[in-house]
């Protein structure tokens, strides 16, 4: 156990640069401490907005007679969420990080590495799950002054609940990287095989809903509803729900056992074949019969924009991450044109005049999930060096990252905005300028994400997922860029005027865009090459 500790703690020490802000010296040290600093201060904003999110969804589940719903709601969304990391993260995070041969030459069993790598990721997915939980609780815990069950059996099992997700989502992601790793563009079948299992994931969660629909006449019936559709959602959650709000003791001990032999069952089977499985997914299958065929001349700019694209592909998690917002978007424009449209119109008859301005901010915020230029520069990591000596001018090397993101954001934005402009009944004269807008935030997200990663850069780093998921680039990209959609679609409906907002909107981002692309230009070559 001491080893498995110490394992952890060196990751983690070198992952937060604990001892780059305690022992670094000049620039360096002032830079860590003051990134410490702003990542807490959002992460404290962040968790006030949910405090107050959930507060007011309680009052509403308490009118329903269901307050205890709202945490269990909670745990299945962190538990999917969960999941779904778990997936795309496995091989960065278990069996390909950097100091792998490191580690395997101590003199220590497999499986202290393997337990060490799995109670790594369990502890980063405990942050994102206490992260979602606490709020939720506390707001419960106000609303309805629960008893002492309620908060022994809450703090119990928070540090439970990822437990099962990990465990299952590291399985189903192993699975797919081994069935991808026979193919020879592994890399390719890996994002393939990733992306169908989303769609599976996304789809059963939405049978699940559609299994569960029925006449609500009465609000008795409204909470039932929910009830069981969150259990069909995520099945666990009914001994949660059991546990922790019936004070049922069977269904408490086993959600807490389970998850307990589940990883350990795993711990010890990884460890046994641990070597094993780094080999299976980390060997490389080279053509046969290769043959050099004619080559193209093309422009520097075109050049750099295919390196991207494959770089762009190479690294499974760089796409799961990226193509789960445009994903999401396809799908929910697919459904709400199936059957969502009615009954969205019949929900908020109020917003039928808004309909035209409020099309490309859905598109938008999900498109902002899929953003590649927040870690672009980043994921060239050591190779950036060699690209300062190419003999062509470094804004060639920005717009090539800027077109990666443009090639698969304008396509979903132009299919999603005619798709539920179909679904919503939105007037053909509105499709324009939807499509303006929508092409307007998407520009505009692209370089003030990589502006964002020209001023925090992520260089060093052992595996790909602390870039992606990890890194300030991410986060900064997707605070801002929800805060660029959120704070003016709420002024302009304070405007309190249908017909001149989408013009409003599309001034201010024409002057976002050009004051985002002015900067680029001119100080995008000084950044580059002070990185």
């Amino acid at each position: 156990m001491r080893n498995i500790i110490l394992l952890v703690k060196l990751y983690f020490t070198g992952f937060l640069r604990i001892n780059q802000a305690r022992r670094g010296k000049g620039n360096g040290r002032a830079r860590a401490i003051g990134m410490a600093v702003l990542i807490v201060a959002l992460c404290a904003l962040f968790f006030v907005m949910l405090c107050f999110y959930f507060y007011f969804m309680g009052i509403a589940m308490d009118t329903l007679g269901r307050a205890e719903l709202m945490p269990v709601l909670a745990l299945a969304a962190a538990c999917i969420m969960t999941l779904l990391f778990s997936i795309s993260q496995v091989g960065p995070v278990l069996f390909q990080f950097k100091d792998y041969d490191l580690q395997m030459s101590l003199p220590i069993p497999g499986k202290v590495v393997a337990s060490s790598r799995l109670l790594i990721f369990y502890i980063q997915n405990l942050a994102f799950t206490l992260f979602i939980m606490l709020p939720a609780l506390g707001a419960f815990a106000v609303l309805t002054g629960p008893g002492v069950w309620f908060y022994v059996t809450a703090l119990t099992t928070l540090l439970f609940i990822p437990a099962l997700p990990v465990i299952i989502g590291t399985v189903l992601g192993l699975l797919v990287s081994l069935l991808a790793a026979r193919f020879r563009m592994k890399n390719l079948a890996t994002v393939m095989g990733m992306l169908l299992l989303l769609v599976v994931v996304v789809w059963s969660v939405q049978f699940s809903m559609n299994a569960e629909a029925m006449e609500i006449g009465t609000i008795a019936a409204i909470g039932q509803a929910i009830s069981a559709m969150l259990f069909r959602i995520y099945p666990p959650a009914r001994l949660y729900y059991a546990a922790v709000f019936e004070e049922n003791i069977l269904s408490l001990l086993v959600f807490l056992v389970l998850p307990l032999a589940l990883s350990g069952l795993y711990a010890l089977l990884v460890g046994k074949w641990m070597p094993a499985l780094h080999t299976a997914l980390t060997t490389t299958r080279s053509r046969t019969a290769f043959r050099t065929g004619a080559m193209d001349a093309t422009t520097p700019l075109m050049a750099l924009y295919k390196r991207d694209i494959r770089r762009y592909f190479a690294s499974p998690i760089y796409v799961m991450n990226t193509m789960t917002g445009p994903l999401l978007l396809l799908l929910l424009s697919g459904y709400l044109a199936l059957q969502g449209g009615d009954m969205l119109a019949a929900l908020l008859p109020e917003l039928a005049a808004w309909l035209p301005v409020f099309l490309p901010l859905v598109p938008a915020v999900l498109l902002i999930m899929g953003c590649t230029t927040g870690v672009a520069l980043s994921m060239d990591g050591p190779y950036l060096e060699y690209m300062k000596g190419y003999p062509l001018r470094a804004r060639l090397v920005l717009w090539s990252k800027l077109l990666v993101n443009l090639t698969f954001s304008l396509p979903t934005l132009l299919i999603s905005v005619l798709v539920l402009a179909a679904a919503l009944g939105v007037p053909w004269q509105s499709i324009p300028l939807a499509l303006l807008i929508g092409t307007g935030y998407v520009l505009l997200i692209s370089a003030l994400g990589l502006l964002i990663n020209l001023y925090f850069p992520k260089l060093e780093w052992n595996n790909e997922t602390e870039v992606v998921k990890r890194s300030l680039g991410t986060f900064l990209t997707n605070l801002c860029g929800m805060l660029l959609v959120i704070l003016p679609g709420i002024a302009l409906y304070a405007i309190g005027s249908p017909d001149i907002a989408p013009y409003l909107l599309l001034a201010l981002l024409a002057l976002g865009n050009l004051s985002a692309y002015l900067i680029l230009e001119r100080r995008g070559e000084a950044l580059f090459f002070a990185l």
